[in-house]
């Protein structure tokens, strides 16, 4: 009976999946790369993209293979004739985990684990459940001493591994001893593309069944093309095979016409993948038998996730216009960014504003007028002409437009456009006012060589003058609302709003007290702390001074393009509650110093609740330093 089933085999030449029965054939064979979150990575496919020194990462991945083992009946001319399922329902998981401790080497553990499958032999065709078990332990290294930089280019790597017998070999879980091999591997990343491949050798145990030969070593290998949607999202199709090399002696008493095809398991497989920013990452896929090999399933539905540290600005979406905004992230893709400090980050070719004035009285235009342009952080000063000339470079937004002519008086509140904008200034012949200041100290006495600004509302540049040896200057100025600020060595900004009428004098009086805000390169520096209510975000009185020469010294510097208000406490109290007091705090001082007169956009709160402090707390003293407001100049004109 024995002797009869071998001549049915032999002249049927069965050359596929050896049964259930026969140890060590590694019929999940769902061998997975690192999975560290990174969306180019392929799932089968070795990638040496950037690894980045101590790196590490944990995940899991859950998958369902139908039909991962199938015997292939050939008939005498080697073509496939018929076949069945040897082992099916596989539901299983993989645990990876592993890190980069250098920059070019990254070691990895995989271990797959089966929750249960069903099997099948010729002796048992309806088949029977099988319990779970472990697949083979699989430690591997990525050496990778070229990789791609944050801008794309190539990476090459090598990936020796080894595989454990770790299995439960008697269900066809993984090999039934060690087993290894090495790959050589390669990556393209252009853009938001990624072209990946691998090949190598595979070293297993040489395993006989009793319909045919399986398990001989063989070559492997992969080629997986990916596209990346940004640092978040990614997709990947990929195609990988185990190529068995048959020797002579596997080979005798096949057809001649038979090929190994069914050997050679191969399976293509498309993921979708994503990441957080904080490093949690997930992904899901299914894929198909290009081959009926060993491990290739009918088809194989996965899903997972984990958590894992990677290379920042590892992907770089393509950049169409060049201008440096990723595709992803532009909103122009195809129209190159005109960076001006306007709407520099949207990627769009926002022109600033042209603005050409021309002051009429009744209907005649007037020549020879002295015009201030202030707004968005910008004070301009013109002299109209018979042919007006366009004031270029302003950026878009609201602008007060005024004569600064002591013959006239006239303003005007325009909104300038990107383009050319056209304003016409009523200006009306009037005799001047006059604004008389005196300076002086806190003691009464006066301040010879105090510099007096007469400015439009917000501040700028204005007319100025220096008061003379007793404290005392005049000046005449059309009608009007003006900001008067008075300012000398070693004291600090003084200001006052003012109402001028024609042919009128104010008198004015300004007291200039020792410097509590002033700046340098990098922050406005504050004599004192800014106090707040015992656990809230009001301001207490005290500060109101320390804060309007805050905003002073904002006013009169028109070079601060960005200013950002800092709020720092303590390291009492939680955490959560700590970020919003210093959130709300920073918050209050950003609304005190727009309602002072500060040009909104200039300003940015900013709350660190107890993460920077100054000094380490021992003492109250201590905690006291590190309750605090701090003014960080992050942009200045060009």
């Amino acid at each position: 009976m024995r002797s009869a089933h071998l001549i049915l085999l032999a002249s049927a030449s069965l050359v596929n999946v050896t049964s259930y029965a026969a140890e060590g054939a590694n019929g999940h064979a769902f061998n997975l790369t690192a999975q560290d979150g990174d969306v180019r990575d392929p799932l089968t496919v070795e990638r040496p993209g950037q690894l980045g020194a101590m790196k590490f990462y944990g995940s899991a991945i859950f998958d369902y293979a139908d039909g991962s083992m199938a015997r292939v009946l050939r008939n005498a001319n080697g073509d496939p004739i018929t076949s069945s399922h040897q082992l099916d329902n596989v539901m299983a998981g993989t645990v990876l985990a592993g890190g980069s401790v250098t920059d070019f080497l990254r070691f990895d553990l995989r271990l797959p684990v089966i929750f249960g499958a069903r099997g099948f032999n010729v002796n048992d065709p309806a088949g029977q459940s099988i319990g779970g078990g472990l697949g083979s332990l699989r430690a591997a290294a990525m050496i990778a001493p070229v990789t791609p930089s944050g801008s794309g280019g190539f990476g090459l790597g090598i990936v020796p591994w080894v595989d454990l017998p770790t299995a439960t070999s008697a269900k066809n879980f993984g090999y039934s001893g060690l087993a290894g091999g090495a790959k050589a591997a390669a990556t393209v990343e252009a853009g938001a593309l990624t072209v990946t491949g691998d090949v190598g050798m595979h070293f297993r145990p040489k395993l006989t069944g009793f319909d045919n030969l399986v398990g001989a070593d063989g070559l492997t290998g992969g080629l997986a093309v990916g596209y990346a949607l940004g640092d978040t999202t990614g997709f990947q199709l990929e195609a990988n095979v185990d190529y068995a090399l048959l020797s002579s002696d596997d080979r005798a008493g096949l057809p001649a016409s038979a090929s190994n095809w069914s050997e050679s398991p191969a399976e293509v497989l498309f993921s979708v993948r994503g990441r957080t920013a904080a490093g949690a990452h997930w992904l899901a896929g299914a894929g198909t038998a290009l081959t009926a090999g060993i491990g290739a399933p009918k088809y194989r539905i996965f899903v997972g996730g984990g958590f894992g540290a990677v290379s920042e600005s590892t992907v770089v979406v393509g950049d169409r216009d060049g201008d440096g905004i990723l595709d992803d992230l532009d909103q122009c893709p195809d129209e190159a960014e005109v960076f001006n400090e306007y709407k520099d980050d949207d990627g769009c070719e926002d022109a600033l504003g042209m603005l050409t004035v021309e002051a009429q009285d009744y209907g005649q235009q007037v020549p020879g007028v002295d015009v201030t342009i202030t707004g968005m952080g910008e004070v301009r000063t013109i002299t109209t002409a018979a042919e007006p000339v366009p004031t270029d470079g302003l950026m878009p937004g609201a602008y007060d437009v005024r004569t600064m002519d002591t013959r006239y008086e006239g303003n005007v509140q325009i909104r300038i456009s990107p383009g050319e904008n056209h304003v016409i200034l009523e200006v009306y012949s009037m005799l001047p006012g006059s604004i008389q200041v005196q300076a002086n100290d806190e003691s009464g006495n006066a301040i010879p060589g105090a510099v007096v600004t007469v400015a439009a509302p917000g501040g700028g540049s204005g007319k100025e003058m220096t008061v003379g040896t007793g404290g005392l200057g005049v000046m005449e100025v059309p009608p009007g609302y003006y900001s008067v600020f008075v300012q000398a060595d070693g004291y600090g900004i003084a200001r006052q709003d003012i109402t001028i009428e024609s042919e009128q004098t104010e008198e004015m009086t300004f007291v200039l007290s020792a410097p509590k805000a002033e700046v340098t390169s990098k922050r406005i520096e504050i004599a004192e702390k800014v106090f707040f209510a015992v656990g809230s975000a009001n301001i207490e009185s005290r500060s109101h001074g320390l804060l309007d020469e805050v905003a002073n010294v904002v006013m009169r510097n028109a070079d601060i393009k960005s200013l950002e208000i800092q709020g720092h406490t303590s390291s009492e109290g939680g955490a959560d509650m700590n970020q919003e007091l210093s959130e709300q705090r920073a918050a209050a001082v950003k609304r005190y110093l727009v309602d002072r007169g500060v040009a909104e956009h200039k300003l940015e709160a900013k709350g660190f609740g107890s993460s920077d402090p100054l000094v380490k707390e021992t003492t109250e003293a201590d905690r006291a330093k590190n309750r605090r407001v701090e003014f960080v100049i992050k942009k200045r004109a060009r």
